[in-house]
């Protein structure tokens, strides 16, 4: 019954035992998945900070690139124009001026040739009326490359304005699905650095309650093999006392038989003074017989004890060998 009340109050004890190591562990596991969480948000978030951050100056570099070039082709168009403008109004004035000096030198002539005047006035009227119709021709064609400057201006006006508004809506569209191509692979980014931080942290935590339930284990099967041997040493004690109590209650009982018997004998010899050599030869004829059955009797005793002794040295290697082997298998575990 103690055995049993021992036995039950350890296993409780242990229960007790594995039980707060247990919820060491969870404790241990859970604050150290919460800080591989913390170290892996922080992390993720510094990566979407810098991946947006780049994303945004590949977008402005773009975009001013696209702006720089819309730029500088409109100032060409504009020096283009300005150019053209400036040449017609120069080439316009040299025109004048060379009518100017033809007229002078016409004057000049038929001031000095009377003779020819008709006929140089003709040829001057036939040659003023074709130069009129050359500068009315030439007004017509600049008016018509005018009009045609100013159509061609309105419709780079508005070809430039529709470019600017899809260049606008392309970059707004190419914006939004870069911006949402970056958030993609920052979340990729951050569910892959939380997979990887959750598995080493189960990983830690998995190692941490190996070992912690490795080293209970073993303090239990310590504690166990400890108390066993505790347990055994006073079973042999008390066994061995009791074994040395039943030899020396033999040896007096034998001692108390031979003095009873040897009293007896000296009792006869005294009171049978007269009796011959075989009442002294029976005497010690018992006597004799009387040692033998002692000595046998010493003899049996001392194998009972000696078998009760292996059967508990047997028993007790067993059960070393049993608490070793179980030991062992809790290490290797």
């Amino acid at each position: 019954a103690a055995v049993r009340v021992q036995t039950f109050a350890r296993r409780l004890f242990a229960e007790a035992a594995f039980a707060s190591a247990v919820a060491a562990a969870v404790k241990v596991q859970a604050m150290a998945r919460k800080v591989s969480a913390v170290k892996a948000f922080e992390l993720a978030k510094a990566c979407a900070v810098s991946i947006e951050s780049f994303v945004r100056c590949r977008l402005a570099a773009k975009k001013f690139l696209k702006d720089k070039s819309a730029a500088i082709a409109i100032q060409t168009a504009f020096r283009c124009t300005r150019a053209r403008s400036a040449f017609a109004s120069e080439l316009a004035s040299v025109v004048m001026v060379q009518c100017l000096n033809r007229r002078r030198v016409a004057v000049r002539f038929l001031s000095a040739n009377r003779a020819a005047a008709t006929a140089f006035a003709c040829a001057w009227r036939r040659h003023s009326a074709v130069s009129t119709l050359r500068a009315a021709k030439a007004a017509a064609v600049v008016l018509q490359s005018r009009a045609r400057m100013a159509s061609a201006k309105a419709a780079f006006e508005n070809k430039k304005a529709a470019a600017v508004r899809v260049q606008t809506v392309a970059r707004r569209l190419s914006a939004e699905a870069a911006f949402a191509s970056a958030v993609a692979a920052a979340v990729k980014v951050q569910a892959m650095a939380r997979k990887v931080s959750a598995v080493k942290a189960f990983e830690l935590a998995k190692a941490c309650a190996v070992s912690i339930e490795s080293f209970v284990r073993c303090r239990l099967a310590a504690k166990k093999f400890l108390k066993d041997k505790s347990a055994a040493i006073a079973i042999q004690t008390a066994f061995r006392c009791l074994v040395a109590r039943r030899e020396l209650l033999s040896a007096v009982r034998a001692s108390a038989v031979l003095q009873s018997f040897w009293r007896r004998c000296a009792a006869e010899a005294r009171l049978s003074a007269s009796v011959g050599s075989a009442v002294r030869l029976q005497a010690w004829w018992r006597v004799g017989l009387a040692v033998s059955r002692f000595y046998r009797a010493l003899n049996r005793v001392l194998r009972l004890q000696n078998w009760w002794l292996c059967v508990l040295d047997r028993r007790w290697q067993a059960r070393l060998q049993s608490s070793a082997a179980a030991v062992q298998r809790a290490w290797r575990a």
